[in-house]
């Protein structure tokens, strides 16, 4: 087995590209429109402590509504998509990840069609051999589970990184090793209590971590 036999499979918003400032504008421009509670500005660092579920309770988003909103808010995802820039230090970390001869995928909570338009704009596309959308927001499980039948994975030859305890417990849900990223949507402390396997505060810790892992397979 060698390094090429290692993938790693990114999360999308708030991984990659810092889409908070954006996801919080559309949340906030789409209360009205379906009655839910704006987030007042004195509450956004607060909120990145909670989980989603806390977060529709605190906008008093009732569950059945909640796929109605999702949808209106990755339509107007996609048509702003190319304002949000990737993260300092990503570009260069996906490049040293190729280099290193690894494969690289995107699962991701987003819609296929504005991920792709994403990693067009910042020219980063080539770099990636798949990606796929879990439409879902508490079903990123299901969709790790799929692409690893679909591109013939083995669990302990992956390494998904997110920054939402949610893809923490994704990962554990399919048996995959998982590093958490602390410049995303939810908090240090919220990630490091989810127990990854890795926490990474930069984007060099990271590609470091991913490469010893690399290294260190048989």
């Amino acid at each position: 087995m060698t390094a090429k036999d290692c993938t790693i499979i990114f999360d999308f918003d708030g991984t990659l590209v810092d889409s908070f400032g954006l996801a919080l504008k559309i949340s906030n421009a789409l209360a009205p429109v379906f009655g839910f509670r704006m987030v007042e500005e004195h509450e956004v660092s607060q909120f990145r402590t909670l989980s989603l579920r806390e977060i529709m309770r605190r906008l008093e988003i009732p569950a059945p509504m909640l796929p109605l909103v999702l949808a209106r808010g990755r339509t107007e995802m996609m048509k702003d998509i190319t304002s949000v820039h990737l993260f300092e230090g990503i570009p260069a970390l996906l490049e040293r990840i190729k280099a290193q001869g690894l494969r690289m995928g995107i699962v991701t909570s987003n819609t296929r069609r504005t991920v792709l338009q994403s990693l067009r704009h910042h020219r980063v596309d080539a770099l990636f051999d798949f990606v796929h959308s879990a439409t879902n927001l508490f079903g990123k499980h299901r969709v790790l589970s799929r692409v690893l039948k679909k591109q013939h994975l083995q669990h302990h030859h992956i390494i998904y990184v997110g920054d939402e305890v949610r893809d923490v417990e994704a990962s554990r849900r399919c048996r995959i090793p998982v590093a958490a990223v602390t410049w995303g949507f939810q908090s240090r402390c919220q990630l490091q209590t989810a127990g990854p396997d890795f926490l990474a505060d930069t984007p060099e810790e990271l590609a470091t971590y991913i490469a010893d892992c690399a290294a260190a397979l048989p």
